[in-house]
């Protein structure tokens, strides 16, 4: 960050007539340099008391624009966005405005304006953005993450709301196609999540799950998304998540074998519960028995639904319902079984 501010008020003294609101003395320039100099070494608050003196002996100087860039980069640089906003709002010429649009933009966002955000990301881009250069890649992404923010401040079934998603998304496919996929990935799937769009928001956990340290998070998420319109993917993903050995492994490691079960795939549920029950936490591990013994008892091995059905019936479950089904499918198994002793 300290380089770009650097050269952008090495800019702001090579072109002082493109920028001034009248032509600068000799003896402004001299002093502009002084600060820039300052600058350099790291003298930020020579520089910022030296602005402030300044403008207070000389408030119609030729100079004012540049010093108020440069009070408006300090603040940015400390985090003071308020303070920031204050000079940058100051400025006249626009040929200093587009200069300092990185961090004006940072500092507006970081106040979440978004609107003004996105109003002035897209007058920039309508007048420079025409190519790929970093400066108008940077502005897009802000253009993107302050619509999808904006569309989130906005009522859920608005036409302004799928507008502005809409938009982030339009920013985040130039991004990424410019090789910015890191940057923009979370918010694109969010604002694929916003649309209902869950196929897209999917695939984007599942790329942010790669090669992360956050990857049970991401395709937990993705697990999510995809329980929309497929479950038996959703329940892979969640096992992926499961077996990452964090924090949600056990809520991943239930949801995989609760959607598997709704999908009446039996067969994989029970492969899938041999290898996550390690995860599943105590009371998990006896609700879930129920779902241990249908599966058994659905594929005709009924010798194997008896413990796990017993073991559930017997356990402090609440579902009346399904201990009720328990004992029914216990009462079949013994049938089938002959066996007396299950049947008392």
């Amino acid at each position: 960050m300290r380089k770009s501010f650097i050269c952008g008020l090495l800019l702001l003294v090579q072109y002082p007539h493109l920028q001034a609101q009248q032509e600068p003395t000799s003896e402004e320039m001299l002093v502009l340099r002084r600060f820039v100099e300052y600058w350099k070494d790291g003298d930020y608050g020579i520089v910022k008391q030296g602005i402030f003196d300044f403008l207070d002996r000389h408030p119609d100087t030729g100079i004012a624009d540049q010093l108020h860039a440069m009070l408006g980069d300090l603040y940015t640089q400390e985090g003071a966005f308020k303070e920031a906003l204050a000079e940058y709002d100051q400025l006249v010429d626009s040929q200093i405005r587009k200069k300092i649009v990185v961090n004006y933009l940072y500092s507006a966002f970081n106040l979440q304006k978004f609107e003004r955000v996105v109003c002035d990301a897209q007058s920039y881009l309508s007048r420079y953005g025409g190519d790929g250069q970093e400066k108008n890649l940077r502005v897009r992404q802000f253009l993107g993450d302050a619509s999808l923010r904006r569309a989130l401040e906005c009522p859920k079934a608005s036409e302004e709301r799928k507008r502005l998603l809409l938009q982030a998304v339009s920013q985040y496919v130039f991004l990424k196609g410019a090789g910015r996929k890191e940057d923009i990935l979370p918010g694109m799937a969010e604002a694929y999540h916003q649309l209902e769009e869950h196929a897209e928001a999917s695939f984007c956990y599942k790329e942010l799950a790669q090669d992360s340290p956050q990857a049970e998070r991401f395709l937990f998420q993705a697990a999510v998304e995809e329980s929309f319109f497929d479950k038996r993917k959703a329940a892979f993903t969640f096992m992926q998540a499961a077996e990452q050995g964090g924090q949600q492994a056990a809520s991943a490691s239930m949801n995989a074998l609760v959607l598997l079960f709704q999908e009446d795939a039996f067969s994989d549920f029970l492969s899938a519960y041999s290898r996550l029950s390690r995860f599943l936490k105590d009371k998990q591990k006896l609700d879930i028995q129920f779902y241990v013994g249908q599966c058994y008892f659905a594929q005709k091995e009924y010798a194997a639904a008896v413990s796990p059905l017993e073991n559930f019936v017997s356990s402090t479950a609440e579902s009346l319902e399904d201990k009720k089904a328990a004992l029914f499918s216990l009462l079949h198994a013994a049938h089938y079984l002959e066996d007396i002793p299950l049947l008392d």
